[in-house]
């Protein structure tokens, strides 16, 4: 369903009582490339947020967890295609924790619950082809996250906490079982956890116990799997992997860590105030960080809001050990962004977000001009969305 750009979203934010804006004139003096919603996909008629996204490794679908359901598309070149499966396709009784496609096949992907499943689907048959869980000790852990390594044979979860213990479980996905779990890594429930995107074997954990650990999965025991910790000192939102084995951490308190997971040194830290400061924003009470990702040859990316105004300003920065300095301006944006994906070789943005709103951004040089107008009607958009991409 295309919505008109006109469309007012509500949000359920509440009003904040300091008002944001930009801190210089002219924004495109700062950012230089200017992104454009191309098109925008309604998901729910209901008051929904968008909390979770994912991507084939082509980018020839997404997924998104609205609520107790997730919703599958395919991306092509007149826009957005839903699947619409049977026997209640990802329909959950409890809400949505994660979601992940295989990274050599496009048609299986996996979503989690809080109530500690992960189910595995066939996107050719609409069907469940699994169930993974872990209820070895007669008790369904929640699944807070989790990931399948880089070639697609084991997938971690990891739990919120239950009667004082966390858990990352791991699965064996071709032979449909579970293998046991490291239970002692973290004291606090797990927040994310991201295999290293060309080693299988390297895993690493985030908590809200602020510590970052970095595993070698070949070992059966612990203690042994467990190569080093990285103490944060705040609450862990979200992992990256990027080039060199850099390791990127966006905290609960929006800060941005970057470590070098082989020297298992913390590099640089920018705390909220210095991203709002790169983004050319006033408030930093609203700054809200939304995810890292590979950027260019050899660079990384932040994107970053504010959430003021119903979330108007998106931008995107590069960092390094040493800056941040801005790059990417988002106009027109109309609800508060819950997740995003990005395409890295054709440049283009994926937002979600509380407003239960698909947006699609490309840089405005080759994009429509009338923002009415739908991807079917944008054939640079349409050149661009044939080619393939590997996110890493």
């Amino acid at each position: 369903m295309a919505l008109n750009f006109d469309v007012n979203i509500e949000s359920e934010s509440e009003e904040d009582p300091f008002e944001d804006g930009n801190t210089v004139k002219n924004i495109q003096e700062h950012f230089r490339h200017e992104f454009t919603q191309v098109h925008q996909e309604a998901t729910s008629l209901k008051r929904k947020y968008i909390t979770h996204a994912a991507n084939s490794n082509d980018f020839s679908k997404i997924s998104i967890g609205i609520g107790n359901e997730m919703q599958v598309y395919d991306v092509t070149e007149s826009g957005l295609n839903k699947y619409v499966g049977k026997n209640e396709f990802g329909q959950f009784e409890h809400p949505v924790s994660g979601l992940k496609f295989f990274h050599d096949d496009p048609n299986i992907v996996f979503a989690s619950t809080s109530a500690g499943e992960i189910h595995m689907y066939d996107l050719r048959s609409f069907s469940r082809i699994h169930t993974f869980e872990d209820d070895s000790e007669l008790i369904v852990k929640p699944v807070n996250c989790f990931d399948v390594n880089a070639n697609d044979r084991l997938l971690c979860a990891g739990s919120d906490e239950l009667n004082h213990n966390v858990y990352l479980m791991f699965f064996d996905i071709r032979e449909r079982r579970f293998m046991g779990g490291y239970f002692e890594s973290h004291q606090e429930e797990v927040t994310d956890v991201k295999f290293h995107p060309t080693d299988p074997d390297t895993l690493c954990s985030g908590s809200t116990d602020g510590l970052i650990n970095i595993f070698d999965c070949k070992k059966e025991k612990e203690e042994d799997a467990l190569q080093f910790s990285l103490n944060t000192e705040d609450s862990i939102a979200k992992l990256q992997w990027h080039y060199h084995d850099k390791l990127s951490c966006i905290t609960n308190t929006n800060e941005l860590l970057l470590y070098d997971a082989n020297e298992h040194d913390l590099l640089k830290k920018w705390n909220r105030s210095s991203i709002t400061e790169a983004i050319k924003r006033k408030s930093v009470i609203d700054c809200n960080l939304i995810d890292c990702y590979n950027y260019g040859t050899d660079e990384m990316l932040l994107l970053a809001t504010s959430n003021y105004n119903k979330g108007e300003c998106i931008r995107s920065v590069t960092f390094s050990e040493n800056t941040l300095d801005p790059v990417g301006n988002f106009s027109g944006n109309s609800q508060i962004i819950r997740a995003s994906l990005y395409n890295a070789k054709e440049n283009l943005f994926f937002t979600f977000g509380e407003g239960a709103i698909i947006s699609l951004w490309k840089e405005s040089e080759s994009a429509a001009t009338n923002m009415n107008v739908s991807l079917k009607e944008d054939s640079s958009v349409k050149k661009k969305l044939k080619k393939k991409s590997n996110p890493y």
